[in-house]
């Protein structure tokens, strides 16, 4: 009976694990894709302007972001995978007690 309760826990900590870690790659891909959109914006400024001058586009703040994106990612990396090895443990050990 407590190999069927730990293999429940295992696969509920595998799958809430599984979900933050997606949650954590989608916040550090979307700070990425808004800086190549920051520099796409800025060579299509140099280089189809029809006046021929080159306008000087300053966009600031990128860093600040990207690094706000990275630590929030990062935070949730960990918790995904301390809940997924939790979650494996959980069911190897539900197996190993099935088994004898």
């Amino acid at each position: 009976m407590i190999a069927y309760w730990l293999n429940v826990f295992g696969l509920s900590c595998n799958i809430i694990g599984t979900i933050i870690l997606a949650v954590s790659l989608n916040k550090y891909i979307r700070s990425i894709r808004q800086a190549i959109d920051a520099h796409e914006v800025f060579i299509n400024s140099l280089t189809e302007n029809p006046n021929g001058g080159r306008p000087i586009i300053q966009i600031t703040g990128l860093n600040r972001h990207l690094n706000s994106g990275r630590d929030q990612s990062n935070a949730y990396l960990k918790a995904g995978i301390v809940l997924v090895v939790i979650g494996f443990i959980g069911q190897l050990t539900s197996y190993i007690l099935s088994q004898s």
